[in-house]
């Protein structure tokens, strides 16, 4: 499936889960080079696509022998439009397809920002339980019903959420990307209760709802945003401004979306520390926070996060190796670090290959970005590691100025050097106007990193 937020790209993945086939979505806004690798490495053999959007890649595609038999979900004038041919079929019962629980039923591929993409199986029981575990959450109060809008790629996160909706009998609101404006006027509109984000588009909503203060959000009941840590400070702008509204969801693509998660009671503004943390597991979940030789690390100790759980990828497509070192020790290792305090809460400290060594310490990225996002001429910091010759790498710093504010990068220096030591503090400060985002809203390090060095 190659689509926009369209209904349609929704029902053609559940009519293949009812009649038992695999389903694979593309990166609307990946390149033609990953879209075609994975379809060659899938086997794809039909492609779905919107050709609002998509009908000059899918030429180019099924031109270089990647797209198999393709069909257009509306009038394209190329390939067969699958609604008119829908419409041409006789309406009689389908009985589901004979297949077990452990049979694949989605491929999704990861990011690809390490090399190349890596086919995540997920099978019939795993996606089954991953929808029961976001059946958990609680109704809206009083007589409102759900309304769920949605304006992240369904083919992704964003599309998690809409069975469990519909289950409910709930409704769904589909948005084709983000913009602030429409979000807020489609929330007003539509009375809106639930909706997903990632952090980004959080910060982007408190600034026009601070230059357009008139606009109403009072029927919105739950924010869950994922994906990538939110600032505690913007987090708890957010929750001055819109309300206790807020559930942290942790996943990733190889154990499903909401692993951990940090409800709506537990984002206090009296604990900061809360604020940090991704949560504690989610029912059926075991999370265990294990050192580099697999032995447990201590209550607040750094150490890898591994899980166990029915909601687990079954492995990497074509890939038993990959899969094998995933797998070792007989937990999913999700190259989280991580620390767990004595209350079990944890909080994830950085992805394995953005922790920085420098001089032989080892510094933390989020780290460094919450003490300067705690800055007021600071709205959004990135922190990387760029080559040094004498420390090895040296922490690099990206900053956005809040509002029109001019930073001083030597008084950002000595701020984070008060706070966390001068291991921690950044040798140098770049003031940027926008910091660069991948095609699901996460800061796209690999492009902080080629651009510091």
């Amino acid at each position: 499936m190659l689509s926009l937020n369209l209904p349609e790209a929704y029902l053609v993945q559940i009519a293949g889960q009812l009649v038992g086939v695999r389903y694979t979505p593309l990166h609307p806004m990946g390149s033609r080079e990953d879209q075609a690798y994975v379809l060659e490495d899938a086997e794809i053999e039909f492609l779905f696509y919107d050709p609002r959007m998509f009908a000059d890649r899918v030429a180019e595609l099924r031109d270089s022998g990647a797209a198999g038999r393709t069909y257009a979900l509306g009038p394209d004038g190329t390939n067969p439009n699958l609604l008119e041919l829908a419409g041409e079929q006789d309406l009689a019962p389908l009985p589901p397809a004979p297949l077990s629980g452990d049979d694949i039923e989605t491929l999704y591929y990861t990011g690809g920002t390490t090399g190349k993409p890596k086919g995540v199986m997920q099978t019939r029981f795993g996606m089954l339980y991953t929808q029961l575990m976001n059946l958990s959450s609680p109704e809206p109060s009083g007589e409102s019903r759900r309304v769920t809008l949605i304006c992240t790629p369904i083919s992704h996160a964003g599309g998690t959420i809409i069975t469990p909706t519909l289950l409910r009998g709930g409704t769904v609101v589909l948005l084709d990307g983000f913009s602030p404006e429409r979000f807020l006027r489609t929330v007003e509109r539509e009375q809106v209760t639930h909706t997903f984000l990632v952090p980004t588009m959080v910060y982007v909503l408190l600034d026009h709802l601070r230059a357009n203060p008139e606009i109403n959000v009072s029927s919105i009941e739950e924010v869950v945003y994922g994906a990538a840590p939110m600032s505690p400070v913007r987090l708890a702008e957010a929750l001055r401004r819109i309300g206790p509204v807020f559930v942290q969801g942790y996943g990733q693509t190889e154990a499903g979306p909401a692993i951990l998660r940090l409800t709506k009671d537990e984002h206090r503004l009296d604990r900061p520390d809360l604020l940090a943390s991704a949560g504690r597991p989610t029912v059926g979940v075991a999370a265990v926070i294990l050192r580099e030789d697999g032995t447990e690390a201590d209550v607040d100790e750094v150490g890898e996060l591994c899980l166990r759980g029915p909601m687990l990828m079954k492995g990497y497509w074509k890939n038993p190796e990959a899969t094998e070192q995933a797998f070792r020790g007989g937990w999913l290792h999700t190259d989280d670090l991580a620390r767990r305090n004595e209350a079990g809460y944890i909080t994830i400290v950085d992805r394995r290959k953005d922790m920085i060594i420098s001089g032989g310490f080892n510094v933390y990225p989020s780290e460094v970005e919450k003490v300067l996002s705690e800055h007021p001429a600071v709205y959004m910091t990135a922190v990387v590691g760029v080559p040094d010759e004498k420390w090895g790498e040296s922490v690099k710093a990206f900053v956005v100025p809040a509002d029109s504010s001019r930073v001083d990068p030597e008084e950002l220096i000595a701020y984070v050097r008060e706070r966390k030591g001068a291991v921690n503090a950044p040798k140098s400060i770049e003031i940027v106007e926008v910091l660069p985002l991948t095609g699901v809203g996460k800061i796209d390090r690999r492009a902080l990193r080629a651009n510091g060095r």
